[in-house]
């Protein structure tokens, strides 16, 4: 049995080679994922406070688990919002093989999962990027959209801006070839944008559609609370909306579910997911003047594929 902590993780999940791990891993059949979330507000009175268990499985893979809890008011104590373990069993005898730091895969995957709806889903050329956010997943966000599109320009954005100005000075220092600022006008920033991508703990939107102009790609991934949203009703109104899995999405994502439930879309609007869009079932990105969606609200295969690529590279490079 190997422990990969944290900074294995880093050293092992290229953004680009998860990217393309995540493309498998949705094209493969028969394969087993849940998620189970469990309400920890009674322990401190702080709505979203929760613990998930998400097991995969399934042929020519191993049997992983991850557990994570989500305490959104840690970063006012100075703590990650997120804690995470990913145990990774073998399928042919169900012992444990390793135990992978699950804090490091969440924040390397979720960008990675956005990077791979960006392959579908902005255009192919897309030079410039705009970050809304500045926590834990923000820089990862830039980094793993830089490794699929040809992004040149990258804006930082957020309600604090030395808050803004650290997550810019992350990014500058690991793609010193990005122009890397940090966005003082967010609907200007939004206006020029080619990709909107947004890491946002958000109850209310801060992105509109009035700002977003056609051709413009976006990604949610702040919540996953029926309750919160990122976006207004006229952002999806507008768009072709992709999430990356179906099941959770239709009982998690706020984004969609808030313009459902108003009647401003139609759940038949989600026109697909990942395992519709890396099978090619569905077409992403239609013309150069779409607006296109994705909303994400997480998935254990991402983290299987995550935690077995950490694994494979780790054992290899020993």
């Amino acid at each position: 049995m190997i422990y990969i902590g944290a900074k294995d993780v880093s050293n092992t999940l290229g953004y680009g080679e998860l990217v393309e791990e995540l493309r498998g891993i949705y094209r493969a059949d028969d394969m087993f994922a849940n998620r189970q979330l469990f309400d920890l507000k009674s322990l401190n009175n702080v709505s979203g406070t929760c613990m998930a268990l998400m097991p995969a499985f399934g042929p020519g893979h191993d049997i992983t688990t991850k557990i994570f809890t989500l305490f959104p008011d840690n970063p006012g104590k100075g703590l990650p919002t997120i804690a995470a373990v990913i145990l990774v069993f073998d399928s042919g005898n169900g012992e444990l093989k390793a135990v992978v730091d699950g804090t490091e895969v969440t924040k390397r995957r979720t960008a990675a999962m956005c990077a791979l709806a960006s392959s579908y889903l902005s255009r192919e050329n897309s030079e410039s990027l705009v970050v809304c956010g500045s926590g834990a997943l923000a820089p990862h966000a830039a980094l793993a959209h830089a490794a699929v599109r040809p992004i040149k320009s990258v804006e930082i954005w957020a309600r604090r801006p030395d808050a803004a100005a650290e997550t810019a000075n992350v990014v500058r220092s690991e793609r010193p070839d990005l122009s890397v600022s940090v966005s003082e006008n967010l609907p200007k920033s939004c206006s020029t944008a080619d990709i909107v991508s947004c890491q946002t703990s958000a109850s209310d939107p801060v992105v509109f559609g009035e700002w977003i102009r056609p051709s413009t790609h976006l990604d949610f991934v702040g919540s996953h609370d029926p309750d919160k949203r990122e976006c207004d009703d006229e952002v999806v109104r507008k768009a072709r909306i992709f999430v990356d899995v179906m099941e959770t999405a239709m009982r998690e994502a706020g984004d969609i579910l808030i313009p459902i439930a108003n009647g401003t879309i139609k759940k038949t609007d989600v026109l697909g997911d990942f395992s519709d869009l890396c099978r090619g079932t569905v077409s992403g990105r239609l013309g150069d003047d779409e607006i296109t969606v994705f909303k994400s609200t997480g998935s254990a295969l991402a983290d299987m594929a995550a935690a077995e690529l950490a694994v494979r590279n780790m054992t290899t490079t020993k």
